[in-house]
């Protein structure tokens, strides 16, 4: 068990994960250096109390602690989310929000290790996670202790809570604003997308209209996740929708202008085209190459030939013969196919 850390420095809090005077804390500054793998349980959930890592050595920890998924870590995070101190309670709504999550998104047990091993364990804390967060939800204050909870809401499909955390979503902190584009879309039924049920369809609507609302909010990393769920996963051919993804392919950044073609192209509207055209020729990230590469299989134009050829020459020449590419990024086959299916288009269409 770790030592009684209430009492602890308040340093951390401050510091709001990440911004710690380093300075003030090691004499040579710089961070303290260490490896998370390395330490066991007890003294992982003590670097976590000591309050004296910066942001990314905090992420390292937390997802150290997730790779693990155990009880005991599970326990320490219940203990973390109603602590005094507000980055630590951070810390526990991380922790609870995502545990099990690597499993449910297909990583496959194997990569678990000690009680994550069990599906039932996993299923059964997840269930308990969602009700600690729940309660948490209702009282916690602190903006980015709430946005953690409302993003483990989302992952956690908490569709019972949407009305709750839709009131976020003019929230004038941008973490809030964040977490509120990425849940809401998950947080809906999948049978709302085409549900008779008045229930249902009000989330859809509620839902639909808050996202295309935060499409044009000051902060891009708001409008990603926003134009994110619109494209891929809100389904169906809304006009509100295909014109919000339309006025927003003009965005400088080439990763949202990419998300607003994809869905697009999958909705079979042709307004996507130019932009896919430019974007096809663009050395982008992996991620946002493969949309751009699968955007342009379900456009299937004889006008996406030319830069799809060019996208590859661009593939063979960044690849590094002895290794693959990415797995996030397209595979040489995902451009060849996407030719194959340009190519037998007239260009008239």
């Amino acid at each position: 068990m770790p030592s009684d850390h209430s009492n602890g420095t308040s340093k951390f809090d401050q510091a709001k994960l990440g911004q710690l005077d380093l300075e003030s804390t090691n004499t040579d500054n710089t961070r303290p250096s260490f490896d998370p793998k390395r330490l066991p349980s007890e003294k992982l959930i003590d670097a976590i109390y000591s309050l004296e890592y910066d942001a990314e050595q905090v992420q390292a920890i937390i997802q150290e602690a997730l790779s693990r998924s155990s009880l005991y870590i599970f326990d320490r995070a219940r203990e973390m989310i109603v602590h005094s101190n507000s980055s630590i309670r951070y810390v526990g709504a991380e922790i609870l929000g995502n545990f099990g999550v690597e499993v449910e998104l297909g990583a496959g047990m194997d990569n678990m290790k000690g009680e994550a091993k069990s599906r039932s364990f996993l299923e059964r804390s997840r269930r308990q996670a969602l009700a600690t967060m729940i309660e948490c939800f209702q009282s916690e204050t602190d903006p980015e202790v709430v946005a953690a909870l409302i993003a483990g809401l989302g992952r956690n499909c908490a569709t019972n809570e949407l009305d709750r955390v839709c009131e976020y979503a003019s929230h004038s902190n941008v973490s809030i604003r964040e977490a509120v584009a990425f849940a809401l879309p998950t947080m809906l039924e999948p049978s709302s997308f085409e549900s008779k049920s008045e229930t249902a369809a009000n989330h859809y609507k509620k839902v639909k209209e808050i996202l295309i609302s935060l499409a044009d909010d000051a902060q891009e990393v708001v409008r990603e996740w926003a134009l994110f769920g619109l494209a891929e996963i809100l389904g169906g051919d809304d006009i509100e929708i295909i014109n919000c993804l339309k006025n927003h392919l003009n965005e400088p950044n080439d990763d949202l202008r990419a998300e607003c073609a994809y869905g697009l192209a999958v909705r079979g509207d042709d307004g996507c085209e130019s932009v896919l055209a430019e974007l096809l020729v663009k050395k982008l990230d992996p991620r946002t190459q493969r949309l751009t590469i699968e955007a342009a299989l379900q456009c299937a134009r004889a006008a996406f030939v030319g830069p799809l050829e060019k996208a590859l020459e661009i593939y063979d020449s960044s690849a590094e013969p002895e290794t693959s590419q990415d797995d996030i990024g397209p595979s040489r086959e995902d451009i060849l196919k996407a030719l194959e299916f340009c190519r037998q288009e007239p260009l008239s269409k």
